[in-house]
């Protein structure tokens, strides 16, 4: 990441697993008409594929200098994209539509190998900006919201995510009130502007007046962010409280089951965090506190509740302490509200 001219991100787009359940029949990408408002967004009008070869990198020039790419004018992508942005909320959707150009990444399509092709990026000396998306995303259905969380914690740890997709409280898992493909489209689409706005907005240095910095809020800063931050590395800042996504990672090396569900019950009961991504670093900390602030106001389906429920413990609702809480998860999202009012 170059905080004042580029960012690159290697984010968490992967295929479905062959275990995920089937997707919710009424929310299927069918052939639809890309209707109004997407018909006339500038966000469905920049769509192009990738040309071939191209990585962000210090210095290079723009995707597509020569204006070569090809527009997306057909499916699984153009449906979905105009699902997800017909659902998404107005300053959203100014935020897609202020974008140059929206990519669909071809070089990988399977596996969980195609983590590593979606970025955002603002070329040195401009301000335009891009993202990309991996097409494995769309490597047999899209996986449900609930799926796509499971998928984004399994490959934070390096294994299997202990807590499982869907289910219902008491009952152990990831359980949004609507489990949707457009939840994940819009929610993939928000990780990757969130970081382009943690960069525009030069998240890391800004102090809002009386509010001060957001890290303030749950880190203790040691590091400056990383030129590039690569998917679910640390650096050496430590929440203030609490436990980290590498803590898990050494319980689960130690094979200590108790020790697992605990701390990771830990990071949800404290309503400090969004996810257990947020717990990475502060960008990404930003990232998924804008990303719930995006799902929780779609137009359509939006996202009222997000049962976390670790193995042994109870649930927890993330929504609930991001809206109604009184600890860092609330104070976070206010200093959005207070600060960057002209974002969801």
């Amino acid at each position: 990441m170059i905080r004042s001219a580029l960012f690159l991100c290697a984010s968490v787009l992967m295929a479905v697993c062959s275990a995920c359940a089937p997707a919710n029949k009424a929310d299927r990408f069918d052939r639809v008409v890309c209707n109004s408002p997407a018909s006339g967004s500038m966000f469905i009008k920049n769509l192009y594929y990738l040309p071939t070869g191209y990585t962000p990198y210090p210095g290079l020039a723009t995707p597509d200098p020569n204006g070569n790419a090809t527009l997306v004018n057909e499916d699984p992508y153009l449906s979905s994209l105009c699902l997800a942005y017909n659902a998404a909320p107005s300053k959203f959707k100014a935020q897609l539509d202020g974008l140059k150009a929206t990519y669909i990444d071809k070089t990988c399509t399977a596996g969980a190998r195609c983590s590593s092709t979606s970025w955002g990026f603002r070329p040195p000396g401009t301000q335009d900006t891009y993202i990309a998306l991996s097409a494995g995303l769309w490597d047999g259905d899209v996986p449900t919201y609930s799926q796509f969380e499971y998928l984004v914690c399994s490959n934070l740890l390096g294994t299997t995510c202990p807590i499982p997709a869907g289910g219902t409280a008491p009952n152990p898992g990831i359980q949004p009130n609507a489990d949707t493909q457009t939840m994940t489209i819009v929610a993939v689409l928000a990780h990757e502007l969130g970081h382009l706005t943690w960069v525009v907005g030069n998240m890391e240095f800004y102090s809002c007046p009386g509010q001060g910095k957001f890290s303030d809020i749950s880190w203790n800063k040691t590091d400056l962010l990383q030129r590039y931050h690569q998917f679910g590395i640390q650096s050496g800042n430590t929440p203030k409280a609490g436990k980290q996504k590498n803590d898990i990672i050494t319980d689960i090396a130690s094979g200590v089951q108790n020790t697992i569900d605990k701390d990771l019950d830990q990071i949800y009961k404290d309503d400090n965090w969004a996810s257990l991504f947020a717990t990475v670093d502060m960008d990404e900390d930003f990232v998924e506190t804008y990303k719930l602030r995006v799902l929780t106001t779609l137009t359509s389906n939006p996202l009222k509740a997000l049962v976390v429920t670790v193995p042994q413990y109870g649930p927890h609702d993330i929504v609930d302490a991001m809206q109604n809480g009184n600890k860092d998860l609330h104070k976070k999202s206010q200093w959005i509200t207070t600060c960057f009012p002209s974002l969801p």
